[in-house]
């Protein structure tokens, strides 16, 4: 199959696009290289990876923009471009609207056809506060980054129901592992550690997450973007949940020195308790992740040290 990545410099995008390319596909590796939440060495880091695999046709281009320079068709497209970060979305907002919503917009418009399969990741932070339930559970997004998200979903549904488009939605839950992106808590909190520099924790640090180890993330998307469309979505997510205080016990452990750590007040929007659901995405998929948040994180503190 011919499939189109996109977001294909990041955490997630770049594993894709090297998994798709490892099972014999043709992949067009896309990305704007945006630098708002942190510097683009690690993308280049990631684009570079990216150069070993033949499958792989890389291309640089702003998908919210012109998209001339992509081929007219694919089988497939899975949208891993996204502006994250929930806390950043309040001061920047039209750049999560044009990121998450018009560039959603922009590739189906321009590049997908009635016969391609666009995957979109989205992310539990549509849900709220608490992400608990299934896929039925009410969405009350309590961030501008959960609105656009949220909002993106909508959007292809609406080409959906009008237009007839293809399309699978997959909601993730906090995903981490090696490669982890420079401004997320288990990033900087590792770094924090081994540098022995305060680490900030908002809140009470008993907020939960249910994280999903990278490979295990990427080896599903990877096979529902195999698949005929569904029209449907499904939450991934691993299997264990994990409060911010048990992490960093975890943490201490694996680097082996204690971490100073300052207690601010809980930031609002934050989500409180996510744990993934993933009875559907079991069923329609077998996903069953296999790796432990002990094993997960150890490797993401092993690839982080290397890096030093």
């Amino acid at each position: 199959m011919k499939i189109l990545v996109t977001g294909a410099a990041g955490f997630i995008g770049s594993g894709i696009a090297r998994e798709l390319a490892k099972r014999g596909h043709e992949v067009v590796a896309a990305d704007m290289f945006l630098d708002r939440l942190y510097s683009n060495e690690p993308k280049l880091a990631n684009w570079e990876q990216l150069s070993a695999f033949a499958k792989i046709e890389k291309v640089v281009v702003d998908l919210r923009g012109e998209l001339d320079v992509l081929p007219d068709e694919f089988d497939v497209v899975v949208n891993a471009a996204a502006m994250p970060g929930l806390m950043t979305s309040w001061s920047e907002f039209d750049t999560y609207m044009t990121c998450n919503i018009k560039l959603v917009e922009n590739l189906i418009a321009h590049r997908v056809r009635e016969k391609t399969h666009f995957v979109q990741l989205s992310t539990s932070s549509v849900y709220g506060v608490t992400a608990t339930g299934d896929e039925k559970s009410e969405c009350l997004p309590t961030s501008p980054y959960g609105v656009t998200k949220l909002a993106g979903e909508e959007l292809i549904r609406a080409y959906h129901r009008t237009h007839g488009i293809q399309h699978t939605i997959l909601r993730l839950f906090s995903v981490f592992g090696p490669g982890q992106r420079p401004d997320m808590a288990y990033h900087k909190l590792i770094n924090a550690i081994v540098a022995g520099e305060q680490f900030i924790v908002f809140g009470d640090g008993l907020q939960s997450r249910t994280n999903t180890f990278v490979d295990d993330c990427v080896g599903i998307i990877s096979t529902i973007a195999e698949f005929p469309a569904t029209n449907e979505v499904f939450n991934v997510s691993g299997n264990e949940s994990v409060t911010l205080n048990d992490a960093i016990s975890v943490i201490e452990q694996e680097v082996g020195k204690s971490a100073l750590l300052k207690h601010n007040p809980a930031r609002k929007g934050d989500q409180r308790t996510t744990s993934g659901a993933t009875e559907k995405v079991r069923a329609a998929f077998g996903f069953d992740p296999a790796t432990s948040f002990n094993e997960g994180i150890r490797k993401q503190i092993e690839w982080q040290l290397s890096k030093k």
